[in-house]
């Protein structure tokens, strides 16, 4: 897979966790709404017409996100990152479990908030590849 990038338009969702001293709880109302934003982050792939890797320990996919934000009342970047990787990578299907990545700092786009998602192997990152396409 070359790197492949795609956005994803719409107030970024942190992830929150489903769980509840160790019990499941997805009526949460923030899980709710994690979970259509999961659903946003595939359909955004999809339309990109982005080939999804699948990471496996021999060949693990590196994922940078980089979150503009409407205001400065938002979801830490590191959740949000979180949220794109379980999106991409559900746990029923192998999980996340072979991506490694980073985040920005939070950025600010009042008219336009977003994620801008790159994906590429890892060996790209060590030789500098992706590096030079995101600038």
């Amino acid at each position: 897979m070359p790197s492949a990038h795609f956005i994803v338009y719409g107030d970024p969702v942190p992830h929150v966790s489903v769980t509840y001293r160790s019990r499941y709880h997805p009526g949460n109302r923030r899980a709710k709404k994690v979970a259509i934003y999961k659903e946003t982050v595939r359909r955004s792939a999809l339309l990109a017409k982005v080939k999804l890797p699948t990471p496996t320990e021999e060949r693990p996919v590196f994922v940078i996100t980089m979150a503009y934000f409407r205001d400065h009342r938002h979801g830490d970047p590191e959740s949000i990152h979180k949220a794109i990787k379980d999106a991409l990578w559900p746990a029923r299907d192998g999980g996340d479990k072979y991506t490694g990545g980073s985040y920005s700092e939070p950025r600010y786009a009042p008219a336009s908030p977003r994620v801008v998602v790159y994906l590429a192997w890892v060996e790209e990152i060590r030789a500098g590849v992706i590096m030079e396409k995101i600038g």
